[in-house]
């Protein structure tokens, strides 16, 4: 769902899965529902149940700054394992546009969350980067 004013904008996504099922696995010609045993490298990995990304922004001096937030829920995967169970992480993120040249600042995971994100293994799972600040400018020839 989109909604832009060319000032004020917002996007919001929801997905929901309902089931996730793995064909292949061990060499079986059927195919297993979620949580098909530990012992199956492939069904160890579990999307979200629930995940919910929202933006807002804003753009100002004539459009050419733009300000903004992106908010990211999970909630809950097939794996009932408590670093797996759902997060929230929040970035910034600002770009200023200046004759041909395009400067941007953004912020990943500002809270500096530990978590892991949706689709990570129960038996090994890799946690998510903390913190990333980053600057880029771009040159349009």
């Amino acid at each position: 769902m989109d909604y832009d004013t060319g000032v004020v904008f917002a996007t919001y996504a929801y997905a929901r899965h309902l089931e996730t099922t793995y064909c292949g696995v061990r060499g079986k010609p059927f195919c297993e529902k979620e949580n098909s045993g530990w012992g199956d490298l492939y069904s160890q990995f579990s999307p979200a149940k629930h995940q919910h990304n929202l933006t807002l922004g804003v753009r100002l001096l004539d459009r050419k700054l733009t300000i903004g937030t992106n908010a990211t829920v999970v909630r809950g995967t097939n794996w009932d394992y408590d670093g797996l169970r759902g997060y929230e992480v929040y970035d910034l993120f600002a770009n200023y546009q200046w004759k041909d040249f395009d400067f941007g600042l953004s912020a990943r995971n500002v809270a500096d969350r530990y978590y892991f994100e949706a689709g990570s293994s129960a038996s090994w799972p890799l946690p998510a980067p903390g913190r990333m600040v980053r600057a880029t400018v771009t040159w349009h020839y």
